[in-house]
């Protein structure tokens, strides 16, 4: 059997998935100017990010892949440091063929050149005319780090970390390996994922076990959410109105599983949630996916803070509509997000959040809220029941 090393750094596993060593050679896509890859490199060195290098190894007829982070680049050479912590074998050598396969979420930029010299842990070579965009995928997937991920099958619990996501599913790394686990009964396996940053949980849900893949980690999972509720629910359900209000507000949360900030326009807004919009192929959201934080911006004047969750996601009319629950929300945000609603539907009519204590009492009087035999029971208490109002209405 052929036999070649695996990727040794997660971040890399589904690149070595499309293009295994012995596809390297052939491997053909859009043609992609020296120029342009020169600009990609110095962008992957300015992220403080690696690429991916196919070296010669004499102990893998097909050859190793290694992590190499490379220099600055002005012109048509290209210095190369290699990773250490994933470099296995012997470096390159002088004349040697090899590939570099630049990450860019969606596919990858192949770059096939000779090497020119070496020194200690860095090597040169030559850029070529042109390398290739090749491997494009549905969708971008995200690499991950930091985020535990808590994988329940019953009553057995496994611990790893989530290593990349897409908006339709999780790669799960698992520590330890259980026998048993995920093994389907009558279909795929429904599993529950906990994913947690620190002490925060970002997503909780079944989701279906779609594979499982032996790569570096020996123990990958790939699980796709699952809908948490019945076909139509969301449609039999009384909602509040929403309202597409002129100009858009938008949306500003740092995404919990990607640490960046992001930012969306909201196409209709009610005081339970929100509708936003994706590009297919650059999608983020996840269904089930919690923001801990997040700013629903009107403008320089009224920024509202909230929790949210992703509640369901679908693709239509060439983009992807996504669905935002509002988990929390403080009183006097809440308040404000009433009052911007209401006083969208009908000018005339407002909230304020300053009570006139004179106003209030007179109102209570005329409403006959405070009729006559009330009024003899606590007219005692008089200046006690205003103090109380006060504090309730004011402080």
């Amino acid at each position: 059997m052929t036999r070649f090393a695996l990727v040794a750094d997660p971040e890399f596993s589904w690149m070595h998935d499309l293009f295994p060593p012995f596809r390297l050679a052939e491997a053909r896509g859009v043609p992609v100017d020296r120029a342009v890859l020169v600009n990609l490199l110095n962008h992957v060195h300015f992220s403080g990010r690696s690429i991916l290098v196919h070296l010669p190894d004499p102990a893998y007829p097909q050859g190793r892949f290694e992590s190499a982070r490379p220099e600055p680049c002005s012109g048509d050479e290209l210095v190369c440091r290699r990773l250490g912590g994933y470099g296995t074998g012997p470096g390159p050598r002088p004349s040697d063929r090899i590939h570099l396969l630049i990450d860019q979420g969606r596919s990858a930029i192949l770059v096939s050149a000779t090497v020119r010299c070496v020194e200690g842990d860095g090597f040169s070579l030559r850029l070529p005319a042109c390398g290739y965009a090749v491997g494009e995928r549905g969708n971008r997937r995200y690499s991950c780090r930091g985020v535990v991920a808590h994988v329940m099958d019953g009553d057995l619990l496994v611990r790893g970390v989530l290593l990349d996501f897409s908006p339709h599913g999780f790669r799960v790394g698992i520590d330890e390996p259980v026998e048993g686990f995920g093994d389907p009964r009558g279909g795929r396996p429904v599993l529950r994922l906990c994913l947690r940053r620190e002490k925060e949980v970002v997503f909780s849900g079944p989701c279906a076990c779609a594979g499982r893949r032996g790569l570096q980690w020996n123990r990958e999972l790939i699980l796709v959410p699952e809908e948490q509720d019945p076909a139509g629910a969301e449609e039999s359900r009384i909602r509040n109105p929403r309202q597409r209000l002129v100009p858009s507000p938008s949306v500003l949360f740092e995404h919990p599983l990607l640490e960046k900030t992001v930012q969306m326009e909201v196409s209709d807004l009610s005081t339970a949630g929100m509708c936003v919009h994706e590009t297919p192929g650059r999608a983020k959201l996840v269904r089930g996916l919690i923001i801990p934080e997040l700013f629903i911006d009107f403008g320089t004047r009224h920024r509202l803070k909230a929790a949210a969750e992703v509640v369901y996601r679908r693709e239509e009319d060439g983009a992807v509509r996504c669905g935002m629950a509002i988990r929390d929300m403080s009183l006097e945000h809440y308040s404000r997000l009433a009052h911007i609603l209401t006083h969208a539907l009908d000018p005339h009519t407002y909230i304020s959040c300053d009570v006139d204590m004179e106003g209030l009492w007179s109102f209570f009087f005329r409403s006959g809220f405070i009729y006559p035999e009330k009024y003899r029971r606590i007219h005692g208490r008089r200046r006690s029941l205003e103090g109380t109002y006060r504090r309730l209405y004011q402080e």
